[in-house]
C-alpha cells in the first residue's frame, strides 16, 4: 500500500508539483473522456435548487456532462451558495432580540 504513496512522493520532490495538482491532472484526463452523470451527482441536484440562473445552470450541466468541469468544482460552485444562504439566515436571525421574540411567541385571542 506504501508504494503508489512514495511514488507519487517522489514525483512530487522530483518534479516540485504539488499532488493535488497531478490529482487534478489525472481526473481531467479521466473525466475529460468521460464527463459527468448529471442524473445520480448530488450537487448538481443541489445546485438545481439553489442555481438562480437557468443559463448558468445549462452551462455547468453541459461542462460538467463533457468532462470540462470536474465534480469538485461543481461542489465548489454549490459551497458558494450554500454560504451565502446560510450568512443571510444567520444575519437575520441575529437580527432577532428577546424583546421581538417575547413579541412573537405571546399568546394572541383567535376570533372564531
Amino acid at each position: 500500500h506504501c508504494v503508489p504513496f512514495m511514488f507519487t512522493k517522489w514525483l512530487q520532490e522530483v518534479f516540485a508539483v504539488p499532488l493535488i495538482e497531478v490529482k487534478q491532472w489525472y481526473q481531467r484526463r479521466v473525466r475529460g473522456k468521460l464527463g459527468g452523470d448529471t442524473t445520480v451527482d448530488v450537487p448538481y441536484h443541489y445546485l438545481r435548487f439553489f442555481e438562480p440562473d437557468d443559463e448558468r445552470l445549462a452551462e455547468i450541466k453541459r461542462d460538467y456532462e463533457s468532462g470540462a468541469l470536474l465534480s469538485g468544482e461543481i461542489k465548489k460552485i454549490l459551497i458558494d451558495h450554500l454560504q451565502a444562504f446560510v450568512k443571510e439566515f444567520q444575519d437575520r436571525r441575529a437580527a432577532v432580540t428577546p424583546e421581538l421574540l417575547d413579541k412573537f411567541l405571546q399568546r394572541h385571542p383567535m376570533d372564531i
